[in-house]
């Protein structure tokens, strides 16, 4: 998502959190061969660490392979977010459902989807 990202909008810095380093070197190095190193970076980070503190943007982007209690984790820290600056979330699979319950509590405008739901924008 962070190539593609920063192939079609070289403007936006993007900041990529994966689990597995392994992903993230072959993600730094294609930003570096693509000439993105100044504003698309991909970090080694388990979610799930009580340590770890999202950083304030204006769009997040969530998939599938979280567990139960990482997502718990991630969206109350969003949450948080939210509730003092509008941001957008965009999901992918299964991560849809976990948010729609968020939207639901919090009060943000129904999502938008896309390929009969696989894809959804969610706006705080």
């Amino acid at each position: 998502m962070g190539l593609i990202v920063g192939l079609l909008r070289p403007d936006i810095d993007f900041k990529g959190y994966e689990y597995v380093a392994h992903r993230v070197d072959i993600a730094s190095s294609s930003s570096l061969n693509l000439g993105m190193q100044d504003h698309v970076h991909f970090y080694t980070q388990d979610l799930s660490l009580e340590s770890f503190k999202i950083p304030e943007a204006e769009i997040y982007y969530m998939y599938d392979p979280f567990s139960e209690e990482t997502y718990a984790h991630v969206l109350a820290q969003l949450v948080e977010i939210s509730r003092y600056k509008k941001i957008a979330i965009a999901t992918k699979g299964n991560a849809r459902g976990w948010l729609l319950e968020v939207a639901r509590r919090e009060q943000w405008s129904t999502p938008e989807e896309f390929d009969n739901g696989n894809l959804c924008l969610f706006r705080s």
